[in-house]
């Protein structure tokens, strides 16, 4: 792999990604690689000195030659899609803004239960009761109101 050639603004943004703390510690490392390959270091040397795989300092190596500074960004990763939609945590959080008796329960309190049973039988959800506590949990949210 030949040597990453580098302009004076390239060379300036990538020595500033190595040592601010605005960059994340993955993008501070791999500018140091791209600087260390211009200098004309081996991959694997590079690999060696900040303890990765020579298939990494490669990847990141071969994607700044393509693609420059954008290449150094993260790409959207694979995997699985959330089990929630955005539709049924909106309406999670729009029930509660309801009283519970305005909808036919008897209790004037919303508990995680009542919750669970008028998503999945009136909405046509599938939600677990765990997962809507978790929900409510993260966004600082009591059920029972």
């Amino acid at each position: 792999m030949r040597p990453t050639d580098l302009t004076r603004r390239e060379k300036r943004i990538l020595k500033q990604m190595t040592i601010s703390s605005e960059y994340s510690e993955r993008a501070a490392l791999r500018a140091q690689m791209i600087l260390l390959h211009h200098n004309k270091r081996t991959v694997s040397s590079i690999a060696e000195e900040l303890d990765t795989s020579r298939a990494t300092v490669s990847l990141w190596v071969r994607r700044f030659q393509e693609r420059g500074l954008e290449g150094l960004q993260d790409e959207e990763r694979t995997g699985r899609p959330p089990k929630y939609s955005e539709e049924c945590v909106k309406a999670l959080f729009d029930v509660l803004k309801v009283s519970p008796r305005k909808l036919g329960f008897s209790k004037s309190r919303w508990s995680i239960r009542s919750l669970e049973s008028y998503l999945n039988t009136t909405k046509g959800y599938s939600i677990k009761r765990s997962r809507i506590h978790m929900l409510l949990r993260e966004r600082n949210v009591a059920a029972r109101r």
